[in-house]
């Protein structure tokens, strides 16, 4: 099964996006308590596909992100 995920927002700094699914990761622009959360959805995403024998990834899109997962 492949599930992709888009959004249409800004996208994320290409130093950054190998550091989203690691675990309470926030980037610069989200660490503020208007935006909530507290890095943990990435990582828990990552973990489930790893769970099912697949794989996450996480890439820009222009504009915005995509967030791919494979899952065997």
């Amino acid at each position: 099964v492949l599930i992709e995920v888009r959004d249409f927002g800004s996208g994320v700094d290409a130093a950054q996006l190998a550091h989203l699914t690691e675990p309470f990761y926030r980037t610069d622009s989200a660490r503020q308590r208007a935006t909530g959360g507290v890095g943990l959805g990435m990582y828990l995403c990552r973990l489930v596909a790893q769970a099912h024998g697949g794989t996450l990834e996480v890439r820009n899109a222009q504009p915005g992100l995509v967030v791919t997962a494979l899952l065997i």
